[in-house]
């Protein structure tokens, strides 16, 4: 059996279904994901001891995004495949933390709709701006030098 997730989708980029999967893949979930006619449907594996995790955790970290316009959830008999195969381009945490979600998204809020909100607990990823995947050597900032020096790194 498997429990079946439906987000409804106005997007027809990928980047939402790359993103569940990946957040499938680190619960060890057998589950197969794809896209169809403006939604993404996810079939879990629904006797996995891990499945609330996953779901939450789906719930949790899925960023806040205006191409998501519903969801629904039911059962079916039938067993999921596989995850489908992708290659990874960019970093899971380009998307906002939920405090930041929230402070942004809260018209009592003075960050109301400003987008450079940062949270003191959110992690920063800016710096695969620079070079992916991200290491000291290429951080954001190694383009300025300080004050008195003659030579760039």
């Amino acid at each position: 059996m498997a429990f079946v997730l439906e987000l409804k989708t106005s997007s027809s980029q990928d980047y939402i279904k790359n993103y569940i999967i990946s957040i499938i893949r680190e619960h060890g979930i057998k589950a197969s994901v794809h896209k169809e006619a403006g939604k993404i449907v996810c079939a879990l594996a629904s006797g996995h001891k891990d499945l609330q995790g996953c779901v939450d955790a789906i719930a949790r970290r899925l960023p806040a995004s205006c191409f998501l316009t519903g969801s629904a959830h039911y059962e079916t008999k039938e067993e999921p495949q596989s995850l489908p195969s992708y290659e990874i381009r960019y970093p899971l945490g380009l998307g906002l933390c939920p405090s930041c979600q929230k402070e942004i998204f809260d018209p009592s809020s003075r960050r109301y709709y400003y987008p450079f909100t940062p949270a003191a607990t959110a992690q920063d990823s800016t710096d695969f701006l620079r070079a992916f995947p991200m290491s000291a050597r290429t951080p954001l900032l190694s383009s300025f030098r300080p004050a008195g020096s003659a030579s760039l790194r």
